[in-house]
């Protein structure tokens, strides 16, 4: 008689909650649903958000559960945490609460079903890769990196914890993409340039000059216009 082969059994949907509930979030809820048309990986089970007025509400289907305190209670050791916050402070000051509360938090990343991916290429835990996003060879991407809808990240590049690279950018071969910084919409970063940590690049610009550490940037060519620092 042949001998019986035990079937695996299929991998259930892991727990995910959802740090923010603004619209970046109402677009992870929809990549997490294009994701789980190929395959079920992850059940949403809600929203984490610190304003009170918001606690019970349903967005886009989910409840909003409560502030970062709440989380803890209702996090098993397969639930995931991603946070869906598109500013880089923003998201930064958010996961910095979550790992100080629950230290043993684990977090998803998630990459949308029609991205393009290479084969040598490193993503970092909580980073969000959009729809039609192409990020080819040799790239570094750190952790709690948001890379929106159809942009580019060409060869050899690093784009570093916590930066938002915003829909249809195009960041060139050997570039650097500093810590927190905010890449916006339809920007241009020629090769072998670099956008310093927690520096701002304005919607439509061009960097053809690097750009320094805490500070904001427009235009075409790209200037520095205001020190971060001062601004605050």
């Amino acid at each position: 008689m042949d001998s019986m082969v035990a079937l695996e059994k299929p991998e259930l949907p892991k727990p995910i909650f959802i740090i923010g509930s603004g619209g970046q979030t109402r677009e992870t809820v929809q990549l997490i649903m294009d994701i789980n048309r190929a395959l079920p990986r992850w059940a949403i089970m809600g929203y984490i958000d610190e304003r009170l007025q918001l606690h019970g509400d349903i967005i886009y289907g989910y409840p909003v559960i409560g502030n970062i305190d709440c989380l803890r209670e209702h996090l098993t050791s397969e639930s995931r945490i991603i946070c869906a916050i598109g500013h880089p402070k923003s998201r930064f000051n958010a996961i910095q609460q979550v790992v100080a509360a629950i230290p043993e938090a684990r977090f998803a990343t998630l990459v949308h079903p029609t991205a393009v991916i290479g084969d040598d290429l490193k993503i970092g835990e909580g980073t969000i890769v959009g729809a039609h996003a192409v990020l080819t060879t040799n790239v570094r991407i750190g952790n709690h990196v948001l890379v929106n809808y159809g942009a580019t990240v060409s060869h050899d590049s690093v784009i570093e914890s916590y930066a938002s690279i915003l829909p249809g950018c195009n960041i060139s071969g050997n570039t650097v993409i500093g810590e927190g910084a905010l890449i916006g919409a339809g920007t241009v970063v020629i090769q072998q340039k670099s956008v310093g940590h927690w520096t701002t690049v304005g919607a439509g610009s061009v960097v053809v000059k690097s750009i320094p550490d805490f500070c904001k940037a427009y235009g075409v060519p790209a200037k520095v216009v205001e020190n971060s620092a001062d601004s605050e």
